[in-house]
């Protein structure tokens, strides 16, 4: 089937309006293909194994037209002979089959426990003569993981953060407090606690948050879960994925992933400490301690507690880390009420109360669900000097969005919404944290209002091009 795809094969230049006569292809696979990868894979299967048949203790990975060639040694120069002898094995096949490997892109690290990293340069064969010296990186990217000399994830790290300034940068062309996509459509999820900072400014510049909105409110309004949180569900998902039995052992039977890592670990334990012999300390007998594969397991176990349904755990993690934050608090805020939001909190109904809305309402919500938007009540707490008092107009209280809504006295505008709708903070609460037809209509006139209100200039354009293009 492969030849009869293969065979026949015709390729056409187009350039500058003019077309070149048919070419035959008579080697290679087809460009964006699904069949290619594959095709490719069945090709270069057999320098894999003449690679292991020649050289037993070479460590090989392949993913797609990237080969990676490991090997393990006491010091870089016995390392070099086995690599440089690989590199004569993948020229000699790529000769005989009309192949070049290039070793000006050819990548070498050395991983070492040491205090200093390994310097040493590798000589690879030219296939036209001659050698190509490849220095050590001090860190190198496989399969979208930054690997360090010293496998301590600092490179994966920065790596990581350094995404992360641009998908912010990014994000803030794309979304404002007043334009931009909808939030339901503009949420990113987002490997470790300094991650974190980066993560949150992401999710400000998403819902169009004051910087001083409290994280805790600013994940549950974007329905992004804490980042160890979210980490500690990977880790639990790969176990997971380590425990299924899908792998053929080569008996007709099936084996674990898991079980598959924790003999390679052992195997090359084994090689190392026979190459060590009997100098040093005497080996320790009696039971070993746990493999770092085995205390991941171990971990993950504690943490769900046998539960295979990750997100039931990250759910439950979740809220009890946010209610212990709230315990003990004044609650100021909307987004801190779990009376009225107990069946959307810490779920992807959260996001549901902004189906229909605009970016500048989405925001406009948030703002109001978290206390910090642009009244005098929230300014004057701020220190912004044009903000004097934070009172409202009409003398009777604070100057919040509760207020405007609820108790002013002389408010800005007529309210557009029947009195019995909302009378007390119970009913306000409700309307902005429902999501049946009802509380999502009254919502919406109370965000419309605020907007037209005058309080809030910063939502002045936003509104007028809103009126604009539904006139």
């Amino acid at each position: 089937m492969p030849r009869d795809w293969l065979t026949g094969r015709e390729a056409t230049l187009l350039f500058d309006g003019k077309t070149a006569a048919p070419t035959a292809i008579r080697a290679g696979v087809p460009q964006g293909s699904p069949l290619s990868p594959v095709l490719f894979i069945l090709y270069i299967s057999s320098l894999y194994k003449q690679l292991k048949g020649e050289h037993p203790h070479l460590a090989i990975t392949g993913f797609a037209d990237g080969t990676n060639l490991l090997v393990f040694g006491r010091n870089p120069e016995a390392n070099f002979r086995q690599l440089e002898a690989a590199w004569e094995t993948c020229m000699r096949w790529a000769d005989s089959r009309g192949m070049k490997f290039a070793p000006e892109k050819s990548e070498l690290i050395h991983f070492n426990k040491g205090r200093r990293q390994w310097t040493e340069q590798v000589n690879l064969a030219n296939p036209g003569g001659g050698t190509s010296p490849v220095e050590p990186e001090g860190s190198a990217r496989f399969l979208g993981v930054w690997l360090d000399w010293k496998l301590n994830w600092k490179a994966h790290l920065v790596a990581v953060e350094k995404k992360l300034r641009a998908q912010s940068y990014a994000l803030s062309r794309i979304v404002a407090k007043t334009w931009g996509m909808g939030l339901a459509k503009a949420r990113e999820k987002g490997i470790t606690k300094a991650l974190g900072k980066a993560q949150n400014k992401g999710l400000r510049i998403v819902a169009g948050a004051f910087e001083s909105t409290p994280i805790r409110n600013l994940e549950t309004e974007t329905w992004v879960p804490p980042l160890d949180l979210y980490l500690n569900k990977r880790l639990a998902d790969f176990e997971n994925r380590l425990q299924q039995p899908d792998l053929d052992d080569g008996q007709g039977g099936k084996k674990t992933a898991r079980s598959v890592v924790l003999t390679a670990c052992r195997k090359i334990q084994e090689r190392l400490s026979s190459r060590r012999g009997n100098r040093g300390r005497p080996r320790t007998l009696g039971p070993q301690g746990p493999t770092a594969v085995e205390r991941a397991a171990g971990t993950v176990m504690r943490w769900t507690g046998g539960i295979v349904d990750t997100n039931r755990v990250v759910e439950e993690a979740w809220r009890a880390r946010w209610l212990k934050e709230r315990d003990g608090r004044a609650i100021t805020r909307l987004a801190d009420d779990f009376d009225h939001q107990q069946e959307t909190l810490f779920r992807n109904g959260t996001l549901r109360s902004h189906d229909g809305l605009s970016k500048a309402k989405s925001s406009l919500l948030i703002q109001i669900r978290t206390g910090a938007i642009g009244l005098r009540d929230f300014l004057f707490t701020r220190g912004v000097p044009e903000v004097l008092t934070p009172a409202c107009e009409c003398g009777k209280g604070r100057e919040t969005a509760e207020h405007l809504v609820v108790w002013c006295l002389a408010p800005p505008l007529t309210r557009r919404w029947e009195r019995t709708g909302i009378r007390r903070r119970r009913d306000f609460y409700s309307v902005l944290h429902g999501i049946n037809p009802t509380t999502a209509r009254l919502a919406r006139r109370v965000l419309d209002w605020l907007m037209d209100s005058g309080k809030l200039p910063m939502y002045n354009l936003a509104r007028r091009l809103e009126l604009e293009a539904a006139a």
